[in-house]
């Protein structure tokens, strides 16, 4: 009797269970549009910042490659100044630079110079047109140019 009466019992507890509301989590994982729900948000969850991450990356990545023509460049200009230094360190440069700029010249050497008097000529006609004009006509042209 005492096992027929534990045995009711527990059938007893068993049907109170089974009748029960299904709790929340029952509730939603035995719902597949709940389900289907919930996994979309943890889906959003985790793919923001996986996406911001991989913008961040290729930000970066650009910046590296923008960064490495910069460095070439730089370097390329360096090796060019490199040269040029190298140049005019040398005796063959202050030595044109001596007869370009001093007038400078090697014994034995004679120095030519040739004046460009079409320059001169041109020069001395716009002034004498200048020193022609009036007032009025030398304010038009020093604003306004010659038009």
């Amino acid at each position: 009797m005492k096992f027929n009466y534990q045995k009711n019992l527990i059938n007893q507890q068993l049907n109170q269970l089974k009748q029960r509301r299904p709790g929340l989590w029952l509730r939603i994982f035995g719902n597949q549009k709940a389900l289907a729900i919930l996994l979309v948000i943890i889906l959003v969850v985790v793919l923001i910042p996986a996406v911001k991450n991989y913008q961040r990356r290729l930000a970066v990545n650009r910046e590296i490659a923008e960064m490495k023509k910069d460095i070439n460049s730089f370097t390329e200009e360096n090796n060019n100044l490199k040269e040029i230094v190298g140049y005019l360190e040398s005796s063959q440069a202050v030595e044109e630079q001596a007869r370009l700029n001093l007038g400078l010249k090697k014994e034995g050497e004679q120095v030519v110079i040739i004046k460009d008097e079409r320059n001169n000529n041109i020069n001395e006609t716009i002034k004498n047109q200048e020193e022609n004009l009036n007032n009025p006509e030398r304010w038009f042209r020093y604003f306004f140019g010659r038009l």
